[in-house]
């Protein structure tokens, strides 16, 4: 589906690389170019002068993948994602190579760059200290490079984790565009023989339990070659600080979080040597109102102390633009970025994050069963030691390590909790048969997979140290990452574990965000994990409802209500009318989390409910999104009304019919169930169809929710993207486009030969019915041929 993207982004990454090989490298940061002062067109023909040398660069690297990209708008928030940790990109157009929101043409871009960044203390061959600090941007101004190069000084993404022949980072909702069993992006050895099928390699195994949208990849630092420092005593050609980073970003459809997208960071230190004081952080660069619109921008914080706001929506920054005008004149809402899951210390005797839990490991074994205190996560219960919140189920969770159910692995169906580390002894991030492997951490051994709600895959069971330190500084000069000793200070500066106020947010102004928690060790094959969510909102309540949503989800080991599965919708063109019909792929959808929440009768999991037609001459559809919350904010769609004036909806003729009884939290609102008229997977749209115009339609499958999880209705995306150059659609399995008119002169329907009507002639059995065929798709209809009908 994103194919096209490529084409049309690729030339805007690669230039703000190669701006930083021939203006950024220099040590002078007073001759530097301004990169946000350049014109669109002045930035597009430096990237297009230097996209050659910069991929060349790139190819002859043996140890690492090439740069790829994608876009994903899995909900309303559409994002470019590269393999190399940015988060946009400095070539902003506010349309395309944005964060841009609401996701479509009405959008405004929200983020000039954002990206992970990791420190550490250490001491260089001459003895002395370093401060060295990997990250992964793009900006000339902001990312690293040799000088006089385009060798990278930063992340660089790991070889297996895409294809080999894509151009794009791999994400779930890929589509098989070949028809091969295996989605574009996705690479070949993540193919499951037991269950024989490419399985995506989900946070918890399962891929059902993966969100409506996910990316994820792999990078390391090897390439960071600033300082005399050499993690890898056998190889000096492997700098940096010897460390690796799992990257994974998360979207759900479901309209409480569709203004929500997850970043989860685990970094492992890859290296023999271990690293004593480590700081995790997030560089954030927003302007909100988009590219052209950042020099006015309004900032907040709201910390881990301040008791004037709900505990789940603190630690978060947020920024507005100071007139409320941004690009093209349009309003913007609010941007938000909001710290939540940081590394867990074990071994301090503290309760680091006041659970009531001292020093709980995410790296042991089950334990033994015992009775007693699980921390504020419930009351005293059995549970087994290894296993401190008490949550892990054996009903639920005893899949074994790979996490998915009925494979007959390690650890499954054996009455306890599990996971998995393993020597990786190749380097290649993947267990390998020959590979030793144990259910705890030992000696230089890393994380591998194990079972829900148990060690590193539970959040709870991390002593986890919070949000260290916030720091707010103006764009330009040497704020940016590139300077590591600024970026080490301020994000070990500890300014959070104090109860003072949060460092002061110039306003109306051009403003850089840094986050960091810390310090902590990293041995060899340790890993620890932290994430951030952004979030949008029509204004500051909206939010913070979306800052308590966010907190639901984390809490939740990164789970949400999800959405059935997507038909596969096909439209046919005809005069004053177009024709729609679906499969019914999405009827056996399953949703564990429904499931877990019901254990007595599990088969609620099976929440399919109905599908509704959309309609649109905006390919987004956001002219849709017409149901307002009870603060007037948009939150809801409006299905196509048909010829008769009733909305364009089909639904099982059961218990479940119109309002939902479940209210979308904090929103005032419910979902339409429909009017039980029974399912239908074909339909005729002629309500006001004009010939020639240009329409683009979806079809989506929507669930019932769940009482017992308190879970309002969640219903599939309807994703359409546009080429910026090429202004070509690439569609998703369930939306399509259409331009009706006549047929073309001489064209005669299809009909059934030897019969009235189409009606099929019965010619052997004592069957009564009756049968008519009914040609949906006459194009695809040839002459004088035979077709076999089943059913």
């Amino acid at each position: 589906m994103r194919n096209s993207v490529f084409a049309s982004i690729t030339l805007l990454i690669i230039g703000s690389l190669t701006i930083a090989e021939n203006v950024f490298a220099q040590e002078n940061s007073s001759s530097r170019v301004d990169y946000k002062l350049l014109s669109p067109q002045e930035r597009w023909l430096d990237f297009e002068k230097h996209s050659d040398q910069l991929m060349k660069a790139l190819q002859e690297d043996p140890r690492h993948d090439v740069l790829k990209e994608t876009i994903i708008e899995g909900n309303q928030i559409r994002i470019l994602l590269t393999n190399q940790g940015s988060i946009s990109t400095p070539a902003a157009d506010n349309s395309n190579a944005d964060l841009v929101w609401p996701r479509g043409p009405s959008g405004l871009g929200y983020a000039f760059e954002f990206g992970p960044m990791v420190g550490a203390e250490v001491y260089g061959a001459n003895g002395d200290t370093l401060h060295i600090v990997s990250d992964g941007f793009f900006s000339g101004s902001g990312g690293e490079f040799e000088p006089g190069t385009a060798e990278r000084w930063g992340w660089e993404p790991k070889l297996g984790f895409s294809d080999v022949s894509s151009n794009e980072v791999a994400t779930f909702s890929d589509l098989d565009s070949d028809e091969d069993g295996k989605p574009d992006s996705w690479p070949e050895n993540w193919y499951n023989e037991t269950l024989g099928r490419y399985i995506w390699p989900a946070f918890l195994g399962d891929d059902a339990t993966t969100p409506d949208e996910e990316v994820f990849y792999l990078m390391d630092d090897v390439d960071n070659a600033e300082f005399g420092y050499y993690p890898f005593p056998d190889d000096s050609t492997k700098r940096g600080l010897g460390l690796e980073l799992q990257v994974r970003i998360f979207q759900f459809n479901n309209p409480l979080a569709e203004d929500l997208i997850f970043l989860v960071y685990t970094i492992t230190n890859v290296s023999p040597k271990t690293l004593d004081k480590v700081y995790l952080g997030m560089f954030g660069d927003p302007h909100v109102g988009g590219p052209n619109d950042y020099a006015d921008d309004n900032g907040g914080f709201i910390s881990a102390f301040n008791e004037d706001f709900p505990f789940t929506t603190r630690n978060m920054l947020y920024a507005w633009d100071n007139n409320g005008i941004g690009d093209g004149g349009k309003r913007p809402g609010y941007f938000g970025y909001r710290y939540l899951e940081s590394p867990g210390i074990a071994t301090d005797n503290q309760d680091n994050d006041n659970d009531d839990l001292i020093d709980e490991s995410q790296t042991n074994d089950a334990g033994f069963l015992v009775f007693g205190p699980v921390g504020i996560y419930d009351d005293p219960k059995l549970h087994w030691s290894g296993d401190e919140d008490g949550d892990w189920s054996e009903e639920f969770d005893d899949v074994g390590i790979d996490g998915i159910a009925n494979t007959g692995d390690f650890g499954e169906k054996d009455g306890k909790p599990n996971q998995l580390f393993y020597n990786d002894l190749n380097g290649n991030s993947i267990l390998d048969v020959g590979e030793p492997s144990a259910p705890t951490r030992q000696n230089v051994m890393r994380f591998w997979s194990g079972e829900p709600n148990f060690g590193f895959l539970d959040i709870a069971e991390s002593d986890q140290l919070g949000l260290t330190s916030f720091n707010a500084l103006l764009y330009g000069g040497n704020n940016e990452p590139r300077n590591d000793q600024l970026m080490w200070d301020k994000m070990s500066e500890q300014n959070q574990r104090l109860t003072d106020p949060p460092p002061v947010i110039e306003q109306e102004a051009d403003n850089v965000f840094i986050y960091g928690s810390g310090p902590f060790s990293l041995e060899p094959g340790e890993s620890q994990r932290f994430s951030i969510v952004l979030l949008m909102g029509q204004d500051f309540d909206d939010l913070l409802n979306n800052a308590q949503i966010s907190q639901q989800v984390f809490e939740s080991d990164y789970r949400f209500a999800q959405a059935p599965n997507k038909p596969k919708l096909v439209a046919v063109p005809g005069d004053g009318k177009v024709t729609l019909y679906w499969d019914t792929a999405a009827e056996e959808s399953f949703d564990p989390f429904v499931a877990r929440a019901n254990p007595d009768d599990q088969d609620k999991g099976f929440d399919f409910e109905g599908y509704k037609i959309y309609r649109s001459k905006d390919y987004s559809f956001n002219d849709t999104q017409v149901i307002t919350d009870s603060k007037g904010v948009p939150f809801l769609s409006e299905p196509h009304k048909q010829f008769n004036g009733l909305p364009a909806q089909f639904d099982i003729n059961n218990e479940y019919e119109g309002l939902s009884e479940i209210e979308y939290e904090g929103r005032g609102v419910r979902y339409d169930l429909g009017k039980n008229t029974g399912l239908a997977h074909s339909f005729i749209d002629s309500n006001n169809v004009d010939n020639g115009v240009t329409y683009f339609y979806a079809v989506t499958s929507y669930d019932h929710g769940d009482f017992n999880a308190l879970l309002a209705p969640t219903e599939s995306q309807r994703v359409i993207q546009r080429d910026a150059v090429t202004r070509l659609f690439s569609f998703d399995l369930n939306t399509a486009m259409a331009v009706p008119g006549p047929p073309a002169l001489g064209f005669i329907d299809p009909k059934l030969l030897g019969t009235v009507d189409n009606e099929v002639v019965r010619e052997t059995g004592n069957a009564t019915g009756k049968v008519w065929i009914d040609f949906f798709n006459p194009l695809m209809v040839q002459d004088n041929k035979s077709y076999d009908i089943t059913f």
